[in-house]
């Protein structure tokens, strides 16, 4: 049995999924075991070199480490790096660094880790999103970041996949949120836009702040990291996004802005009924094409493939050079933190395989 340490950053709800899943994982397979040597939050680390997968069900059940009992619980004031301190004189082979965060400041930490020779893997899009520099810095390492675009379908896979056969993509289009795409549902459906967004977010589908999603920010980043990946020097400020809020909401206090989702309902209802007229439907989609970002709502036919999209349905449209005429589709379900979850999964699986 071959065994893969684990150090995982955040303990959120794809944290939380993430620890669940390794556990079920380690009951049921006998070829490998993912160790826990560590747990870090945004105050606290816990880490024990020689396992602490016991504290796991606790983890679980406090939804978090500050209670994880005989274990050595630092307070993290000294930032990550001090988990670099605690790993001097450990053996890390094949030691996986999880970043189950939505950190912004988490870039300069992983970058150490990949000088060190650890394996990453990431759904926190934002340390693949900041400086071109850093994104090319974590691509040296094994890097496992299939839940950071279209969790639950195999995009990054594919696109590796692609130019590693020395195809070029020429055009690449899709709806990458799950979220998003039960929105657009919805409202198709007439369904008033501030009820679908109150509805996303009890349910979690959303960023607590619901803002981080209807801002397009979090697409923006996904068609960042593929156009990047697609070898495009990108920056995310060269990304076209449209918002589904107007500006003047931005710096509402939550409750506020949420109070103030009605006074777009009426908006959004003739969208979709003006669409309704020419058979179309409305989308939020992100294209990459001739080096252009772009992320918002499109208007689209209903028979095409994004306009068949219901529900958390993804798809992703890839054109090569040498397929023109017959685009790579990619499609499936999927939203949330158990989708994320899964990828991660396998991406620990996949970066400790010893035939990378």
């Amino acid at each position: 049995m071959k065994t893969i340490p684990v150090i995982q950053l955040g303990i959120g709800n794809v944290g939380l999924q993430l620890v669940r899943k390794v556990m079920n994982f380690n009951q049921t397979n006998s070829d490998y075991f993912i160790r826990y040597i560590g747990i870090a939050d945004s105050r606290y680390l816990t880490f024990r070199p020689e396992g602490m997968n016991r504290e796991l069900p606790g983890i679980l059940r406090h939804k978090g480490i500050r209670s994880v009992e005989s274990s050595i619980v630092h307070a993290s004031s000294g930032g990550l790096y001090h988990i670099l301190e605690l790993l001097k004189g450990e053996k890390t082979d094949c030691l996986c660094i999880v970043d189950a965060t939505a950190s912004e400041d988490i870039s300069g930490f992983l970058r150490r880790c990949v000088i060190r020779g650890f394996n990453l893997v990431l759904a926190n899009k934002k340390p693949l999103t900041g400086k071109m520099a850093d994104f090319h810095m974590l691509n040296r390492a094994r890097l496992g970041c299939r839940a950071t675009v279209g969790a639950g379908l195999p995009v990054i896979p594919e696109i590796r996949k692609i130019l590693s056969d020395s195809e070029s993509i020429c055009k690449l289009e899709g709806c990458f949120s799950g979220t998003m795409g039960i929105l657009c549902s919805a409202l198709e459906k007439g369904e008033p836009f501030s009820a679908i967004v109150e509805e996303v977010k009890r349910k979690g589908y959303t960023e607590p702040d619901p803002r981080d999603d209807l801002s397009g920010m979090d697409i923006a980043r996904k068609i960042l990291i593929l156009a990047r990946f697609c070898g495009y020097n990108i920056e995310l400020i060269d990304v076209t996004v449209d918002s589904l809020y107007p500006g003047t909401m931005e710096a509402l206090p939550l409750e506020e802005f949420m109070a103030n989702l009605k006074n777009l309902d009426a908006g959004y209802k003739i969208m979709f009924d003006q669409a309704r007229k020419k058979n179309a439907t409305l989308r939020f989609a992100a294209s990459l094409e001739k080096g252009k970002c772009r992320a918002g709502m499109k208007e689209v036919m209903v028979k095409s493939v994004i306009g068949r999209l219901k529900g958390p349905e993804k798809a992703v449209i890839i054109t090569t050079g040498k397929r023109k005429k017959e685009s790579l589709v990619i499609h499936g379900s999927g939203a949330g933190a158990e989708s994320a979850a899964k990828d991660m999964l396998e991406d620990i699986l996949e970066v400790s395989d010893c035939n990378w």
